[in-house]
């Protein structure tokens, strides 16, 4: 078994050692602020594109909420046929 002889905190060769709590949530921070200036300079209008798969997507999770039932009736239609 090897002995490392320093106490780093290193995870390994080209691999980032482990980050503290405040400092992930700083660098997390950074990284959207940096995507989202780079989407600016692009001219790439992000925060529409964001909200339009967020209604997208709530839209499709509402239309599933609200014909669950009529899936679950036709599943079960389907298997009391497949029965017979």
């Amino acid at each position: 078994m090897a002995v490392i002889a320093d106490g780093s905190d290193h995870a390994g060769p080209g691999l980032p050692a482990q980050e503290s709590g405040e400092s992930a949530a700083t660098a997390a921070h950074s990284r959207r602020a940096r995507v989202r200036m780079a989407a600016a300079a692009r001219g790439v209008p992000l925060a529409t594109i964001i909200a339009a798969v967020a209604v997208v997507a709530l839209t499709f999770l509402a239309g599933k909420l609200i014909y669950r039932p009529a899936d679950i009736s036709d599943g079960a239609h389907f298997i009391v046929q497949w029965y017979r």
